[in-house]
């Protein structure tokens, strides 16, 4: 299946997006295991973007605990929709993993996300 055409303008930012949000998340849980966020996208009554966050820990995937409600609440104030279950889903979903950032970047994610 084809990638919606709505999805190729926006995957780099949403990828960043994610990136930053994986900052965030390692920032306010540095005793954690080592950790990956990845998440699904799609788009919610063809006008919303949706980034449901996923913590994948080793070969676990979480989508529960304190890692996972950062994520949620990193995501969300980036301007996602991270609650879908109900909604008319208006493209198929695709999965989202981190864009690389330097230290820099992960710094100013880190502060933007922190007020």
């Amino acid at each position: 299946m084809d990638l919606d055409p709505r999805f190729e303008r926006k995957r780099s930012q949403i990828c960043h997006d994610l990136a930053r949000a994986q900052a965030f998340c390692r920032h306010l849980h540095p005793q954690a295991p080592p950790f990956r966020l990845i998440a699904i996208s799609k788009i919610v009554e063809d006008v919303h973007l949706s980034i449901e966050p996923q913590v994948v820990l080793g070969a676990e995937t979480v989508t529960q605990g304190p890692i996972f409600e950062t994520a949620v609440c990193a995501v969300s104030k980036l301007g996602y929709l991270t609650a879908t279950t109900g909604a008319r889903w208006t493209s198929a979903g695709f999965y989202v993993v981190p864009a690389s950032m330097s230290a820099h970047e992960q710094l100013a994610a880190i502060h933007s996300l922190n007020g």
